[in-house]
């Protein structure tokens, strides 16, 4: 049986992995899974992500996906900003008890008005969609009392 050798991790799997520019995808991964958190939290479909995000619903799925060559760390921030998120960047001196200098993303939940401007946005575009499916209804109706109209008419006309 062949011995199995384990390493302890850095902290930063794309740079165990030997990835170009490991810092800068380990933050896209973590703001990109903030922003995933907060659409699945709030319950939004891809569809009402992308127009709060300002984006096609195929880039929310992509996004969702974790396939995140297509954003760039600014981009992201203006998704969190537009989930109703701040994004606060803080620089400061490394401790001294540390070897070299890192980049972290730490998130500070709080309840916020968010969630309400969220629900608001998602229940506006719930409220868009019934009117158009009673102006469906509607027509239906319209189109099958016109055939009951003309059905009647070449009855009466027997």
């Amino acid at each position: 049986m062949s011995k199995v050798e384990i390493q302890s991790g850095s902290g930063n799997v794309f740079a165990d992995l030997n990835l170009e520019n490991p810092t800068e995808l380990l933050v896209k991964a973590e703001l990109a899974r903030q922003i995933q958190h907060l659409i699945e939290h709030q319950q939004m479909t891809q569809a009402i992500a992308a127009e709060i995000l300002g984006i096609d619903q195929p880039k929310v799925s992509a996004l969702m996906n974790g396939k995140l060559s297509g954003f760039s760390i600014p981009r992201l921030f203006r998704f969190l900003n537009a989930l109703g998120q701040d994004v606060e960047i803080i620089v400061r001196e490394k401790p001294l008890a540390h070897a070299k200098a890192s980049t972290s993303v730490r998130t500070m939940r709080r309840r916020s008005l968010a969630s309400a401007r969220l629900r608001a946005i998602w229940e506006r575009n719930q409220a868009a969609a019934v009117p158009r499916q009673l102006r469906q209804l509607s027509e239906n109706n319209d189109r099958t009392s016109d055939r009951d109209s003309a059905t009647e008419s070449v009855i009466q006309g027997l």
